[in-house]
């Protein structure tokens, strides 16, 4: 949770939690990809021949690489994966409730993890947030909220 704390530096990210009833998850990367960095189009325009075939890291790590699949799409327009950090405006358009999130959080999680008509579970609601954004992204959901003033909050959002 970002705050401040004795002997460590903020945080400048928060944890989420996606919990499942299956080991096997939806996972639809295609749903959130993006152009790619401007840094990513000039490093694909300098691939070469070698770079287009796997091959085991020259570091000694053991991995393999082909960097033609991360980056040979980029020099003809791709789009390409977020990566795992998350960035958006703080800002949000709910009033009265003391720790609601951006829409363009569970936006993300919810396109990256479903696919229209599935059920997006929520157990902790709140201000209604993720309600919302399933709601408008075409799934239903399942909000689990005890406070009966963040209940009426819920109903207010989803009714406008």
């Amino acid at each position: 949770m970002p705050g401040r704390y004795p002997n460590k530096l903020k945080n400048g990210w928060e944890p989420f939690y996606h919990l499942a009833k299956q080991p096997k998850i939806k996972f639809c990367p295609e749903q959130v990809m993006r152009p790619p960095k401007p840094s990513s189009i000039v490093r694909a325009k300098r691939l070469s021949g070698r770079d287009f075939t796997r091959r085991t890291s020259e570091s000694g790590s053991g991995f393999s690489v082909d960097l033609s699949i991360a980056t040979g799409r980029y020099a003809n327009g791709g789009l390409a994966l977020p990566d795992n950090v998350i960035e958006c405006s703080p800002e949000t358009q709910c009033k009265g409730h003391d720790s609601v999130f951006p829409d363009a959080l569970p936006r993300f999680f919810i396109n990256l993890l479903t696919t229209t008509g599935d059920t997006v579970l929520d157990p902790f609601a709140g201000s209604g947030t993720t309600a919302k954004v399933a709601r408008d992204l075409g799934r239903s959901f399942v909000a689990i909220e005890k406070e009966a003033k963040n209940v009426r909050l819920i109903h207010e959002r989803l009714s406008e």
